[in-house]
């Protein structure tokens, strides 16, 4: 999801005003990544299924087409993630980032990827670690990570896309109790030895928002290094860097001078029409969700 960047407090920038005297540092698990083999992927989908029922789209799939079609006209340049940070200016085009956070709806993310391939669109797919479809934290503390989900992210590579880490390591710290860095390493291995290379992530705006955190704030180069007590336990953040973790960019990194997204006030009509008034030298992050297009209600205009 889209992140809502607050002003911290100095208190908790400064991190030691912030702690009580009696909290200590959590204990964290560095042996907290763990694959699952049971799970079934028709079951698993239709406990998702379930789970995003309760959420009305607020656009149909059929506004999505739409964008799509005004995305495939020959002024805009569309891009992954990794291709976009490293793409120098094009005078010519319009050139848009096209980021897709996948959260909690893995299904309208293949039927957005497969309408896009049509087309000959490439995005990046972010995937949530903490999402319902990922996996489940067991017992025994670990997160164990559904591999009956491999093949329909190996289906996103397969068309054209970027697949990347939708980037939740507060969650991850402060409810798994896991080593962030350690976690993160272990996943990156697990995607890799499926055949899925991944160097970028996008920040996810998890609930830990509520607490003026946001999980940028895990990586240096974005300068909120920092601690946090939460529940008696002191965490600490923003220590290591994107490297560090195995990352080569952040989404919200990317140099970008128009930024849409489908989490904002106007519908997604809207964003057609946003899109419409760049100018070829722009750099457009275009940010969607596929819960927010599942629907075949349309929304309007």
């Amino acid at each position: 999801m889209g992140i809502i960047f607050m002003k911290i407090p100095s208190i908790l920038l400064s991190g030691a005003l912030a702690i009580g005297a009696s909290a200590a540092d959590a204990v964290l698990s560095k042996d907290i990544f763990a694959v699952d083999h049971e799970v079934k992927f028709a079951d698993n989908m239709v406990a998702v299924g379930k789970y995003i029922s309760k959420f009305p789209s607020r656009n149909s799939f059929q506004d999505y087409l739409d964008l799509l079609d005004e995305l495939s006209d020959p002024r805009y340049r569309v891009l992954p993630g990794k291709e976009f940070a490293s793409a120098p200016d094009d005078p010519e085009h319009v050139m848009v980032y096209f980021r897709h956070d996948i959260d909690h709806d893995p299904q309208t993310a293949v039927r957005m990827a497969a309408a896009e391939k049509k087309l000959n669109l490439r995005g990046s797919y972010y995937i949530l670690p903490s999402a319902l479809y990922y996996g489940k934290v067991r017992k025994d503390g670990k997160l164990y990570r559904f591999s009956c989900m491999d093949d329909l992210y190996l289906s996103l590579v397969s068309l054209g896309h970027e697949l990347g880490v939708h980037n939740d390591l507060l969650t991850i710290m402060f409810y798994y109790h896991a080593d962030p860095l350690a976690f993160q390493h272990r996943e990156l291995e697990y995607y890799r030895s499926i055949g899925i290379n991944i160097t970028g992530c996008v920040s996810h705006g998890s609930p830990l928002n509520r607490l003026k955190l946001n999980n940028t704030f895990m990586f240096s180069e974005f300068g909120r290094k920092g601690s946090y007590e939460y529940k008696g336990e002191v965490f600490h953040y923003g220590q290591w860097s994107l490297a560090d973790y195995g990352f080569e960019y952040e989404g919200y990194r990317l140099k970008a001078n128009v930024r849409l997204s489908d989490i904002s006030a106007y519908p997604g009509w809207e964003i057609r029409e946003r899109l419409r008034q760049c100018k070829p030298g722009d750099r457009v992050s275009l940010l969607v969700h596929p819960l927010h297009w599942k629907d075949e209600k349309r929304s309007g205009k």
